[in-house]
């Protein structure tokens, strides 16, 4: 006699459910009798080695007001990690053959995250990169960076550019993420959301999506340009500076009452702002003769000493232009000029030459050298006394001086120019030599000397010997 036996296993929608969420409700299709429903009363929905919090109908309906298959309501039970579990009905402390699986999941959430920056963090106005990385990710993300996509929203990227990201690492119930951006073109909060390519079953796009926020910060302010860049201890020359990122002082139209916008600055068309006095610290301004406005707030010194009369030509949201009146200063040579904001938490600066009144030197021969120096140059000099031995300096460095002569109130040294140290690239650095006084250092005049860069190679090629080379030169003539 031959016997068979047809077992059709239970059924669970949905498949897949929320790891913390003890009070989701499952349906679960029963097509035969639990294990044990014969002899035992108490019966059972079992999730691994949890029972379902609640059943409905009750499993001891089957057979009386209830015939199979039976439809029911399960409350799904708590688990201690994600993963997937056996589900079955059984009665009496039995264990049934007869089971299907579901699957715990616990949502992706943002772990931690990392700028990757040589700045140590995102700034304005400069490709930054970072590391997100993601617990709990989404089944279906991979290495491949297709399977996540990215979105960023905050300050606006270069036209035609997009962020991107590549997959650094997926196991152990984590991944972790590269995200590349490109230059942001404002400071302010950027918002990063990674999310699976692909839906993930039984879960909302929503769910599976995981955010960061960055802060793009005020790039660190900058003196981009000073001219003059020498000028006379004596005082009273007219200096203009551009600085770049200092708080927004001026404006082209002059006006005292602006709309405030998104930031702090003056607001746009199509910004919607409160209109109020600027306060002084940051915007405040105040039209002047001549097209130029008082730089209220902004302190301007050279060598230490601050300049009593700023004006701004203009300024932006990035930039600002000053016109300073050079202050007398007590010493000549090698200066800095700062300019500083009580918001900024360090001064812009920038090298400055100091010459003493009426006293003036230019180099003659040799005025060109290497880094590593060793030329040797001549330089003439006025208005020194006669008795007066001179000296020269490039950034300190003293030159060793083999002649000096006089003739008709006009000094020409011979000497060794020094060498100079920089860690910058450039093909080459135009420097002002300090030609000073050996028996006082404060009389000085400053004279224009050109240090050039070695040849730095670029590329080579061979011949089908391997004897001939050529090397293109970054800064070959």
């Amino acid at each position: 006699m031959f016997n068979m036996w047809f077992d059709k296993a239970p059924s669970v929608s949905p498949a897949a459910v929320q790891m913390g969420s003890n009070s989701t409700v499952i349906t679960m299709n029963l097509f035969m009798e639990p294990e044990g429903f014969a002899y035992y009363s108490d019966c059972y929905v079992m999730f691994g080695d949890a029972k379902a919090t609640s059943i409905s109908p009750p499993l001891s309906e089957i057979g009386i007001s209830r015939t199979l298959p039976v439809e029911l309501s399960v409350t799904v039970p708590e688990q201690p990690s994600p993963g997937r579990y056996v589900v079955y009905a059984a009665c009496g402390g039995e264990v049934s053959h007869s089971s299907t699986s579901i699957d715990y999941v616990a949502l992706p959430s943002t772990d931690t995250t990392t700028v990757v920056s040589p700045a140590g963090g995102c700034v304005a106005f400069s490709a930054c990169s970072i590391q997100v990385t993601i617990k709990d990710p989404p089944s279906t993300a991979t290495t491949a960076a297709s399977t996540l996509d990215i979105s960023v929203s905050g300050p606006s990227l270069p036209a035609g550019e997009t962020s991107w990201l590549e997959v650094l690492h997926v196991g152990g119930g984590s991944l972790q993420a590269l995200v590349h951006i490109p230059a942001p073109q404002s400071p302010s909060a950027m918002v990063i959301s990674i999310s699976p390519a692909a839906a993930v079953l039984g879960f909302t796009m929503a769910q599976m999506t995981v955010t960061a926020e960055i802060a793009v910060a005020r790039p660190v302010a900058s003196v981009q340009s000073v001219h003059p860049s020498v000028a006379s201890a004596a005082g009273g020359e007219l200096v203009t500076i551009v600085a770049a990122w200092l708080p927004v002082v001026a404006r082209r139209d002059g006006v005292e009452r602006v709309t405030v916008g998104e930031y702090g600055r003056p607001a746009e068309v199509g910004d919607v702002g409160e209109s109020q006095n600027i306060d002084a610290s940051l915007t405040s301004r105040e039209a002047v003769g001549g097209g130029r406005r008082a730089a209220t707030g902004i302190v301007v010194k050279f060598g230490g000493q601050q300049a009593t009369d700023v004006t701004v030509e203009f300024a932006d949201d990035y930039s600002t232009q000053l016109v300073a009146t050079l202050p007398p200063i007590a010493f000549s040579g090698a200066a800095q000029v700062e300019v500083s904001h009580e918001m900024l938490t360090e001064s812009a600066q920038a090298s400055f030459v100091l010459s003493s009144p009426g006293l003036f030197a230019q180099c003659l021969r040799g005025c060109v050298t290497s880094l590593a120096g060793g030329t040797t140059a001549i330089f003439i000099a006025t208005g020194f006394n006669a008795a007066d031995s001179l000296g020269l300096s490039v950034e300190g460095a003293v030159a060793s001086v083999s002649n000096e002569k006089q003739s008709n109130g006009e000094h020409e040294i011979t000497l060794v120019l020094p060498a100079y140290t920089t860690t910058a690239t450039a093909p080459y650095f135009e420097l002002y030599a300090s030609v000073f006084a050996t028996s006082d250092f404060l009389k000085s005049a400053s004279a224009l000397v050109t240090y050039r860069s070695p040849p730095d190679v670029i590329s080579a090629s061979f011949d089908s010997t391997g004897a001939a080379s050529t090397y293109p030169s970054a800064y070959a003539n």
